[in-house]
């Protein structure tokens, strides 16, 4: 097992579940990922301690934001590295091309993981996993959810005939990717043709059916020591292609009293008692680290409300934990905000909002502790084109 420890090297590669999914030392990101890990790759700043490292590639540019005013008046002491240092690492998620890139620079094998390792990770990372969970989670009371676990086309169809729009989803794909809503109608060749191809390259494809969505959310977990605890919760947004937008920055307090305006806080405390002992029994020996349960309250045809307490796991770290940490340490509480990871089209354009953030809402930290104003979480240059920020204001 891989733990985290204090002098860890932080490593930002959100690629990491469809490389997971090719499950090959030689995957390869395709060109938007690798823009996407250059542009971020700072983001890790935010949740490691004192004494560890962030791994980047542009030093020169995170000298310079990391000397900034706003940064400082946060108090934030981390080391920087462009190097590959030969010490523990905490990925954002690991599969076998980093683990084989990490090597080819010079990490010694005690501070990577073995094949096996990786396997059992792999297994316990992937979505068709969890459907005997989410079976056990329907018998508390004012939940819903059904995943079921295809083989082939045959069986996507059938389940087809029994719902009437559905979501079919790969066991391995980044957030919001490797997704498709179907109704009977839409079956065409060419979303047969996605089917197999899944089925191929991943042998199985998720079925569920579509519910009616009131809202995200996410209980955040991490498994130290052989032992899962609640970290808290996230309270995230999606757009209509479900990839993720950002979070609200709010107390656990305020997430779970908009929650409980839906069900009930004796159907949240069961389901969350429910995935610790699992975790604690499935995943606390294999894994160490942050991880999370996407979760969602959806309408029923009733009109009443439902807890869907096992959309999917995320067996790594996820922006859900980094707002989560992000808050606890930086934000006041009498304050609230948003996390958000925007994408920019052109040259330009984030170096222009970014500078007219700055001046129209400046930053006001007292004590460490963020009032209110922007604050860019990663580096912002002409060329950027994905960019995580924060807006905070006062209660």
């Amino acid at each position: 097992m891989i733990k985290i420890m204090s002098g860890s090297v932080f490593l930002f590669n959100p690629d990491n579940d469809m490389a997971l999914a090719t499950f090959s030392p030689y995957y390869k990101s395709p060109a938007g990922i690798v823009k996407m890990a250059s542009d971020l790759e700072l983001l890790p700043l935010w949740i490691a301690e004192d004494g560890d490292f962030v791994k980047v590639n542009d030093a020169a540019l995170v000298a310079e934001f990391t000397a900034g005013a706003d940064v400082s008046a946060l108090g934030v002491n981390v080391g920087i590295t462009d190097r590959f240092l030969d010490k523990p690492y905490s990925p954002w998620g690991w599969n076998p091309a980093l683990a084989a890139t990490l090597r080819g620079n010079g990490v010694g094998a005690e501070n990577l993981p073995s094949d096996e390792w990786l396997s059992r990770y792999r297994a316990l990372s992937g979505r068709n996993h969890y459907a005997g969970l989410l079976e056990q989670l329907r018998y508390i009371q004012q939940t819903c959810g059904l995943s079921q676990v295809c083989d082939s086309l045959s069986q996507v169809v059938d389940f087809m005939h029994r719902h009437e729009q559905v979501v079919l989803k790969t066991p391995w794909s980044g957030s919001g990717r490797g997704l498709m809503k179907l109704s009977l109608a839409g079956l065409t060749s060419s979303a047969e043709g996605w089917i197999l191809r899944t089925l191929r390259a991943q042998g199985c494809i998720m079925a569920e059916p579509l519910y009616n969505k009131v809202c995200d959310f996410a209980m955040e977990f991490r498994s130290e020591g052989g032992a899962v605890s609640f970290v808290g919760y996230s309270l995230f947004e999606t757009d209509s292609h479900g990839n993720y937008k950002g979070n609200l920055l709010v107390s656990d307090a305020a997430i779970e009293e908009r929650i409980c305006s839906f069900v009930s806080a004796d159907t949240l405390r069961m389901t969350r008692e429910v995935l610790l002992n699992y975790f604690s029994d499935n995943v606390a020996d294999i894994y160490s680290g942050y991880f999370g349960v996407d979760m969602m309250v959806c309408r029923d045809a009733d009109g009443g409300y439902k807890l869907h307490p096992l959309v999917e796991v995320n067996l790594r770290m996820n922006m859900g934990v980094v707002s989560r940490l992000f808050y606890n340490r930086f934000v006041d509480s009498a304050s609230k905000g948003t996390y958000c990871v925007e994408y920019y089209r052109t040259d330009g354009e984030a170096l222009s909002f970014h500078r007219d953030m700055a001046e129209r809402h400046p930053l006001q930290v007292i004590g460490g502790k963020i009032q209110k104003g922007y604050l860019s979480l990663t580096p912002v240059s002409e060329e950027t084109r994905y960019q995580i920020y924060v807006a905070v204001e006062e209660l």
